[in-house]
């Protein structure tokens, strides 16, 4: 499958040590997920889809006959109420018989999906209300994404949703709404995991866990565990007509 990786003013990326490093540069080491997912992107001379990725697109017939593949990496989808958009760490654009469709991908090592929704939530309109408190629409956001994705049910202080981390809510809300923007037919959420010396078993089995319970909110998990290297879906939101896949590949770089 061909892949053209370019940055946002269109030139193309011929290196990993070229890729687009995150807006915080402390990340752009080695061990770090930036780091990795462009090295794993660029294995040879030209940018090329590692196999354990191809693996987990392939595990989906909705995806059957995708070719053409074009990518952006950090690239930002803007998200609802005031504040930072959805950064996807890679955007990618393919064809298949069936129409475009969108992939965000999100790199990951061994850091965390960000603060859990019910706890974030609370600090937010407890730092509001406070005295010479911050204007902060954090509360409104959290509650307008959990309604694109769940419906006006979903309430972020009372469960699944109060256990759920804040950035796989952004990454799934971003890359519909992405897809969305781009009349996409079918949206994909990959999480590309990469296994470091630098990385613990401890936070991995977290982060495992944490995309369980995200799958498990949406239905798509009645019981755990998650297979690695395969798509769950296609979800329909409540408020993106555009079916969703969701799914991990897995990196092992570790020497046995």
């Amino acid at each position: 499958m061909d892949l053209d990786l370019k940055h946002h003013d269109g030139s193309p990326i011929a290196d990993w040590r070229a890729w687009s490093p995150p807006k915080d540069l402390k990340h752009w080491r080695a061990g770090k997920s930036a780091v990795e997912l462009a090295r794993a992107w660029f294995t040879a001379e030209a940018p090329r889809i590692p196999p354990e990725f191809a693996s987990l697109l392939s595990s989906s017939p909705l995806l059957a006959g995708l070719r053409s593949l074009k990518g952006v990496p950090e690239y930002v989808t803007g998200l609802p109420e005031a504040g930072e958009g959805r950064n996807h760490d890679l955007i990618l654009e393919g064809e298949t018989p069936g129409g475009c469709v969108l992939i965000s991908v999100e790199g990951k090592a061994d850091e965390k999906f960000g603060q859990r929704i019910g706890k974030y939530w609370a600090q937010k309109r407890e730092e509001r209300a406070a005295p010479g408190g911050t204007p902060s629409r954090a509360p409104e956001r959290i509650e307008a994404l959990l309604t694109l994705l769940a419906g006006p049910a979903a309430f972020p202080a009372e469960d699944p949703w109060n256990r759920i981390r804040y950035q796989l809510v952004t990454a799934a809300a971003g890359t519909l709404l992405e897809a969305q923007t781009r009349g996409a037919s079918l949206a994909v959420l990959a999480i590309h995991e990469f296994r470091t010396s630098e990385t613990t078993e401890e936070n991995l089995v977290r982060n495992a866990s944490d995309l369980e319970a995200f799958l498990a909110a949406l239905g798509l998990l009645p019981t755990p565990p998650m297979q690695p290297g395969r798509l769950y879906g296609p979800w329909q939101s409540h408020g993106i007509p555009i079916p969703l896949l969701i799914g991990k590949a897995i990196y092992e770089w570790r020497a046995a």
